[in-house]
């Protein structure tokens, strides 16, 4: 007899919301009320679903973990990667178990592709060529990272050909095809899934 997979659950409870996030019931309520968390109300008073996507947008902007909805142990780590790519990347990433995080320096960076858990970097040179190209060295230097997909997304078509020399699997110039990062990123958390649950 075959194991089926259960799928995440596309909406969660307040009450589950509010266990995931470490707050009261009522403090889920008002963050719904507010248009913080989305979803919809059912048609029973006062309850609502609030949508997986919506929670992950909030655990990512609030350095959350939620272990309990399977997005740990592994996640995609982006710096420096602009709001509307981050959005596309969380939504692609809502379809798997990975949790999408966005480091604010390159210090945090560093801490947390340190444990080798992530499927996926996600480095704009926004941040500076050198500190892209010390960021691609770190991971592939570094047994436990070396097989990470390593991705750039470069500002523009001037971006020097050393960047993609670097150690990156892929570069994006501006303007790309966000669907095709998307695709691409899914695809790897996908296969991340598979190593882990095989090993």
């Amino acid at each position: 007899m075959t194991e089926t997979k259960r799928q995440a659950p596309l909406f969660y409870r307040s009450g589950e919301v509010a266990r995931f996030l470490g707050l009261s019931y009522h403090s889920v309520q008002q963050l719904f009320n507010q248009g913080i968390l989305t979803g919809h109300r059912t048609l029973k008073a006062g309850d609502r679903r609030i949508s997986r996507f919506s929670l992950l947008q909030y655990a990512m902007a609030n350095k959350i973990h939620i272990p309990e909805i399977g997005m740990d142990p592994y996640s995609v780590v982006m710096i420096g990667v602009s709001y509307p790519i981050q959005m596309a990347i969380i939504r692609a990433a809502a379809k798997t178990k990975a949790m999408v995080q966005q480091a604010d320096s390159e210090m945090e960076f560093g801490m947390m592709i340190r444990g080798g858990d992530q499927c996926c970097a996600v480095v704009d040179t926004s941040i500076g060529t050198t500190n892209a190209i010390k960021a691609a060295r770190t991971i592939r230097g570094n047994d436990r990272t070396k097989s990470m997909l390593l991705i750039a997304i470069a500002a523009d078509d001037s971006v020097p050909t050393r960047v993609a020399q670097a150690g990156f699997d892929h570069v994006y110039r501006s303007p790309f095809n966000v669907s095709a990062l998307v695709r691409r990123i899914a695809m790897a958390a996908r296969k991340f899934q598979e190593r882990t649950e095989a090993s």
